[in-house]
């Protein structure tokens, strides 16, 4: 194509080929079939609103050029992508057969090929019918491998992060500062989605959660059209993207002056928050985070709200600014964290009867601790 819109140089996309083949060659791997939209677009620059509708796979050898395969509608974006070859398959056409029968002219039915069994785009009817159609292949399962190259940034990706963040914050602090008695939800949300557009984000899949009431302590809510009243909790959690990367934040707001409860929760998630801010840095376990951010909590007196992981990796968004699979900030952990990790820090609580109180930001990791991406007003919003 004569205009190229793809979002980083040749360069960039050669050094994370070169990386995955260098990881395929330890593990002895002759091809990866990645099915996850966001590792597509990482290696590639493929990128479709089509993704969640149809199986779409990239095939990436160890010694030849990737090849998608895909419904025939996507083959003018695999011909945007960076040096991209594709084979579209009809809507009338079985994908798995189509799918085998480019493996077989690859050289590869009878070798050994890792998949994704991690992510949801591997549907079973696929994963079954390349198993009848390659009986000969070795399958092996390849979750996470591109999720942790994805883990440590560039420079390129850490820019956009930063545009991502500028208009993430531009959303937030339009919808506090419409946090009223007698506002609706609805007008909430409505005052969030221009702000955070015209600050530069692109289209946002993700959900924006935005909820009000005792309602707001059920995980994962948003906007029913509540009208907030006096006393009400109003939780905003919400992301920005530039290119497909994303920043995440998470305020919270109070009609009226906060209660006792409200304020301890408040100041535990701060206090949390803090804890997890001055742990972060390259070289320290995932794991001390969480451990840190939690014994925060507990000191404030809420250990018991907060009930799941201090942090995740953030980046690429498709579907979701979480990178599954990939960094986790949980007891378990086994992850050591690296100069230019992204992370979205959440020590948000939840208080049944009450609702959601939390604040978040997205950092990236340095070699002496983190920058924060995210600015924003880092306190209870008194509407």
């Amino acid at each position: 194509m004569a205009e190229s819109w793809l979002p980083f140089d040749a360069a960039e996309y050669e050094r994370r080929q070169a990386l995955l083949r260098a990881r395929m060659e330890e593990r002895d791997l002759d091809a990866v079939l990645l099915s996850g939209p966001e590792n597509q677009y990482y290696l590639t620059g493929y990128e479709t609103t089509g993704f969640h509708s149809f199986p779409q796979t990239l095939i990436v050898p160890r010694s030849s050029p990737p090849l998608l395969v895909t419904r025939r509608i996507e083959e003018g974006n695999a011909g945007a992508a960076y040096m991209l070859a594709s084979r579209g398959y009809r809507d009338d056409e079985d994908p798995a057969e189509v799918l085998a029968l480019a493996l077989r002219e690859l050289g590869l039915a009878e070798r050994t090929l890792g998949v994704e069994k991690g992510v949801p785009w591997l549907t079973v009817r696929l994963f079954e019918g390349l198993g009848r159609a390659l009986p000969r292949a070795r399958v092996v399962d390849v979750s996470g491998l591109v999720e942790l190259m994805r883990a440590v940034k560039s420079p390129a990706e850490i820019a956009y992060m930063r545009q991502a963040a500028v208009a993430v914050a531009a959303g937030m602090r339009a919808g506090l500062a419409a946090i009223r008695e007698g506002v609706n939800e609805r007008e909430i949300a409505a005052a969030v989605f221009p702000a955070r557009i015209l600050a530069g984000s692109h289209f946002v899949r993700n959900p924006t959660y935005i909820t009000a009431g005792p309602r707001s302590a059920l995980a994962h809510a948003t906007w029913l059209g509540k009208t907030v009243v006096r006393g009400d909790i109003v939780f905003l959690e919400m992301g920005a993207n530039v290119r497909h990367y994303d920043a995440a934040l998470i305020r919270t707001g109070v009609v009226g002056p906060p209660g006792a409860e409200l304020r301890r929760a408040a100041d535990a998630s701060l206090a949390g928050l803090t804890a997890a801010l001055a742990t972060v840095r390259a070289g320290i376990p995932a794991a001390e985070v969480y451990r840190a951010t939690r014994e925060a909590i507990a000191k404030e007196g809420c250990e018991q709200f907060f009930l799941h992981r201090a942090g995740y990796g953030i980046g690429v968004e498709f579907l979701t600014w979480i990178e599954r699979g990939g960094v986790s900030l949980d007891a378990g952990s086994q992850t050591i964290l690296q100069t230019n990790m992204t992370l979205h820090l959440v020590p948000y609580l939840l208080l049944p009867g009450l609702g959601s109180v939390g604040f978040s930001e997205t950092v990236c990791v340095t070699d002496t601790g983190c920058e924060v991406l995210t600015k924003c007003p880092r306190a209870l919003t008194e509407g």
